[in-house]
Parts: C-alpha cells; sequence; structure tokens
C-alpha cells in the first residue's frame, strides 16, 4: 500500500463558468488554480509537475469528456458515486443533484462534525444546502445568481440596461442604474438573510459556511459569524477520495 504521507490527490470542480483543480497532499492544499477553461494540455502539465496518483470530478458540463479520458487514462479516477459517501445522502431524486452540491454537503460535515450546517453558494446560481446533526443531507434551494439577476432584468425587459454589479450605499434609487443596483444587490442580500433566518428557527445551533464566486460580496455585509470556504466544493471531493482510500 502506497505511503499516505506522500498521497497526492487531485481534485477538479468543473462548474459553468470556471473550473477549480486543487491538489491536497493529504489535508494540506499545495496547488490550485481556477481555468476559465481547462484543456488537456493544461491539465497534463500539472499532473507531470505534481504526479497525483489518484483523482475525483464533479462535474455539471457535460462537454468533460476529454478531460476525464485524461484523467481516467493517466491515473486512479474515482467516480463520483453518491452511493459511496461519508455522509448519508436523503435527497428524493439523487439522479438529478448536482455533483458540486453534494461535495459541498461532504466537506461542511467534515468541517462541523455533529452539527446543524446551512451551506450557501453563490455562483452562477445560489444554491442552499442544509447538512442536519446526523451527517445527513437534506436538501435546500436553488435561486438566480448575482449576474444571472443583472442579465435577466436586461434580457426579458425592452429598456432596463445591462448594470455591471457595484457598490450600493443607498437603499433608494435615484435613478435606473442605482435602482437596479438597489434591487439586485440588496435583494440578494435580504434572500440570504432571510433563508439563514428561516433555517435558525429550524435548526439547532446552526453553523454557516459560504462559497461560491460572489461570496466575498456578502460574507461583510450579512455582518454574522459565517465561516468563508472558497475551496468548499474541492475540500469535499478530497474527502471522497479519503473515504474511498479508508475501505481499500
Amino acid at each position: 500500500m502506497q505511503d499516505k504521507s506522500i498521497f497526492m490527490y487531485l481534485t477538479l470542480d468543473i462548474g459553468n463558468s470556471s473550473a477549480k483543480l486543487v491538489l491536497f497532499k493529504n489535508d494540506r492544499i499545495v496547488y490550485k488554480r481556477v481555468f476559465k477553461e481547462l484543456t488537456v494540455t493544461q491539465l497534463k502539465k500539472v499532473q507531470r509537475e505534481y504526479q497525483p496518483s489518484t483523482a475525483i470530478i464533479a462535474t455539471v458540463v457535460k462537454n468533460s469528456r476529454e478531460i476525464i479520458h485524461q484523467l481516467n487514462s493517466s491515473l486512479k479516477l474515482i467516480q463520483f458515486n453518491s452511493a459511496s459517501l461519508p455522509i448519508k445522502n436523503k435527497y428524493r431524486s439523487p439522479e438529478t443533484l448536482g455533483n458540486d452540491r453534494l461535495a459541498g454537503a461532504v466537506a461542511a460535515a467534515s468541517i462541523y462534525p455533529g452539527k446543524n450546517v446551512l451551506i450557501i453558494d453563490a455562483g452562477t446560481c445560489i444554491k442552499y444546502d442544509f447538512v442536519n446533526s446526523k451527517n445527513e443531507y437534506i436538501g435546500g434551494s436553488i435561486s438566480p445568481g448575482l449576474h444571472m439577476r443583472y442579465q435577466a432584468l436586461h434580457t426579458f425587459t425592452g429598456k432596463l440596461p445591462l448594470v455591471e454589479p457595484g457598490r450600493v450605499p443607498f437603499l433608494t434609487g435615484k435613478n435606473t442604474r442605482e435602482s437596479i443596483l438597489s434591487g439586485v444587490e440588496l435583494g440578494m442580500q435580504n434572500e440570504i438573510s432571510g433563508f439563514i433566518s428561516l433555517y435558525r428557527k429550524k435548526a439547532k445551533n446552526l453553523k454557516l459556511i459560504m462559497t461560491g464566486g460572489d461570496s466575498s460580496r456578502f460574507v461583510r455585509k450579512l455582518n454574522l459569524p459565517i465561516f468563508a470556504a472558497p475551496d468548499l466544493v474541492n475540500i469535499g471531493l478530497k474527502e471522497i477520495l479519503k473515504f474511498h482510500d479508508s475501505k481499500e
């Protein structure tokens, strides 16, 4: 059996707008990079430099076959299997559940074992996921993300401009741009606060984790004890690899 002290885990989270590759030496991150679009050539370069022996991938993108083929042909690739996880998946339609959401839940359970945890992933969509104190993934909610909201206002109306995300030092917008900024930014902030309040009524001693590309915009504004975890999905993937290793 390979010495675990030199065991290198390659974790790959491919989302709608980017791919995050994180390499772990046991629990320590030794390499991290976000690719706008990961190519096989880029992946091979990382493999040559770090020589990982095991990999796992979570993807919501259908066109990832070349990346999967490269990993499968060059090292041990663990298939993401919702039936073989360190937590119990109680989602009623597991076949429709994104691997990124499930990996995030695994990470949350490893960060706060035996606790009720709400994960807020502010990416292309905002995903709210709940893991209970029994380490069971129950499910959650999905709503449009920040950029999707701005784009929708422009796309589905005749006159509203496409506004870039920005600072909102006001509640009441005095022109159309300010009104859109107020509606989108404060709307999203209040949505997140509202979900947190609802879960706090439901779950005792609730722990909060926030991740995703837009999470930094809201963590400070919410003024709550939130654990910021930008690499949450990859941490979950690493925990799944460790779980598989422990069964071998």
